[in-house]
């Protein structure tokens, strides 16, 4: 089994260990103020072209650090990157991407549907209910387990009230990603029907993120009418949002990529593969690449990730090197720890034209070989050309 660390990257190559090294470069988003004001499109277009794009908040965490780092170098209001379509589509209220499996955030059992934008729930089913009516919180805490995450709050609010509730004192309003969480949920209300956390708007980002996060002021109503609106922080509600007319003149919040976040993996020699392999390193790189999808740092599309490999001789100044687009990482890596199947990727190891030529290389000559020889054996064999430790090679994150 072949065992590799994450953490924060110190290089320290030890091959008289037997340790094999790389490091891995990330970007990790930086927010800029702009004090300039501006329309919305104005701000819009400066932040794509000198940054990303208008800030997107995909969580409470994001907004308390943005409110955190910002709130003394504003007057009244900063654009961000939220701006009303067209289309209203059902949300979740907790926006954590990574709670959600596929297929989760639609469990969708209406008993009705029609033109009001709340959701609550009842005996297993979903009614479409109107912001402003009154029913009772059910909250959820993702730090309890099974029924304890479930609180039933004993006074009756509208369902902005319940939300805003739910967030100060637990986590959030609850979701209803399955029929095993249908039925605790069930069990919890004892037959009542309660605010849950969904609901609809026609709010997008302006980088096409698909956060459903909202941070409104007390008495914006969830979806109002279809005018054209986007929205800005208020210092004055301590960073909560409200709309305002698109060609009002702000200052804004841009989200750029300006800084890196550094990880070391260290591969343990006593597997028996080789590190130079081709076949060996893109297995582990896929392996990092799906790990951290769901670590409190994932590597989204777009993400930038430079690798640099030890040269044959274990130099550290002597790295081939691997970058991948663009990207964004929402959080430091925390240290964790991924398991390679070494049989697997030895198995595979050993079939490559890497792994045959690398073989081929260690076994002693018994003749020279004429240059036109060589000529001939490049022409006719399988395998790939040959890198050089320095080379720069590019690969492109999935979307």
């Amino acid at each position: 089994m072949l065992v590799l660390t994450l953490r924060r990257f110190v290089f320290s190559p030890d091959s008289e260990a037997g340790s094999f090294f790389f490091s891995c470069c990330v970007s990790k988003p930086q927010y800029h103020l702009s004090p300039s004001p501006k329309t919305y499109q104005e701000a819009q277009l400066f932040c794509r072209d000198k940054c990303v794009d208008l800030v997107t908040v995909n969580n409470m965490e994001e907004m308390e650090l943005l409110q955190e780092m910002f709130q003394d170098q504003y007057e009244d209001a900063l654009w961000i990157g939220l701006y009303k379509g067209t289309d209203p589509t059902w949300h979740w209220s907790l926006a954590n991407e990574r709670f959600y499996q596929e297929g989760q955030k639609t469990y969708f059992t209406w008993q009705a549907q029609n033109g009001y934008n709340c959701g609550s729930f009842m005996n297993g089913l979903f009614y479409m209910t109107s912001c402003h009516s009154l029913r009772f919180p059910l909250c959820f805490d993702e730090n309890r387990s099974g029924l304890e995450q479930y609180i039933l709050v004993s006074e009756q609010m509208k369902w902005m009230n319940s939300r805003d509730h739910c967030r100060t004192h637990y986590t959030d309003l609850a979701s209803v990603r399955n029929s095993a969480e249908s039925q605790m949920i069930q069990s919890v209300s004892g037959g009542m029907e309660v605010w849950v956390g969904l609901f609809r708007d026609p709010w997008l980002w302006s980088d096409n993120a698909l956060s459903p996060f909202r941070h409104w002021i007390e008495s914006r109503e969830v979806f109002t009418n279809q005018d054209p609106a986007c929205v800005a922080m208020l210092r004055t509600e301590s960073g909560k949002w409200d709309e305002r007319p698109c060609n009002q003149q702000l200052p804004f919040l841009c989200k750029c990529l300006d800084s890196s976040l550094n990880l070391q993996v260290t591969l343990s020699a006593d597997s028996g593969l080789d590190v130079r392999d081709p076949v060996v390193q893109q297995s582990i790189l896929q392996q990092i690449r799906e790990d951290q999808t769901s670590s409190a740092a994932p590597l989204c599309p777009g993400d930038k990730i430079q690798m640099e490999w030890p040269s044959e001789k274990n130099s550290p100044r002597q790295t081939r090197k691997y970058v991948e687009r663009q990207v964004q990482v929402k959080s430091r890596v925390k240290e964790k720890q991924v398991q390679v199947k070494s049989k697997s990727l030895r198995d595979k190891s050993k079939s490559s034209p890497e792994s045959k030529r690398n073989k081929s290389k260690s076994s002693p000559s018994h003749s020279e070989t004429s240059p036109s020889q060589v000529q001939s054996q490049r022409e006719t064999s399988p395998s790939q050309p040959e890198t050089s430790p320095s080379q720069v090679q590019s690969e492109q994150v999935k979307s």
